[in-house]
């Protein structure tokens, strides 16, 4: 098992375990969970750009997602993202993750340029990852929110880890 597995297990575990220490998000999506009821009022469709690090390929990238709220803590996440390295090659993947206050995480589909796992035409795989989202209620003051993510993708028994930053902008109340 590789260390950054590990870990990913590790936090997320103690992610799962923990509880909500954000007031903010305690007041207003606790009860609305307790009831049954959607915490969409909590938070808001938004697109955004990133910035990424592909260690294995050593290539930056750049890319666009948005989240999609689905109900409690559930979150869809479609991105595309481009990478930079010694040949071009893309990324699209399909998330779904769970959102806590500041940490979020999840796993989804990935389909990947296959020059990016030394293969052919294109692959198919996994994430799993961590990420570092700023949340909380909506506020005219925070249409931007910022995340920080680690990923890890799995392809056809290879895996590659990337960081990525980035803003999100919130669409509409």
């Amino acid at each position: 098992m590789s260390l950054g597995l590990l870990l990913y297990i590790v936090i997320g575990w103690s992610a799962l375990c923990a509880r909500p220490a954000d007031a903010a998000w305690s007041r207003e999506v606790r009860p609305l969970i307790a009831s049954g009821r959607s915490d969409r009022r909590a938070m808001a469709p938004a697109i955004g750009v990133h910035g990424a690090y592909d260690y294995q390929a050593d290539a930056p990238g750049v890319g666009l997602h948005s989240l999609l709220p689905i109900g409690g803590l559930r979150v869809f996440s479609p991105a595309v993202e481009l990478f930079l390295g010694d040949s071009l090659y893309w990324q699209a993947n399909a998330d779904m993750m769970v959102r806590r206050p500041l940490l979020w995480r999840g796993v989804g589909l990935t389909v990947a340029d296959g020059a990016r796992f030394g293969k052919q035409g294109i692959q198919v795989g996994y994430n799993l990852f961590l990420r570092l989202q700023q949340t909380g209620v909506r506020r005219p003051e925070r249409l931007l929110r910022w995340f920080v993510e680690a990923r890890w993708t799995y392809v056809d028994n290879s895996h590659h880890f990337r960081p990525a930053a980035g803003l999100s902008v919130v669409l509409f109340e």
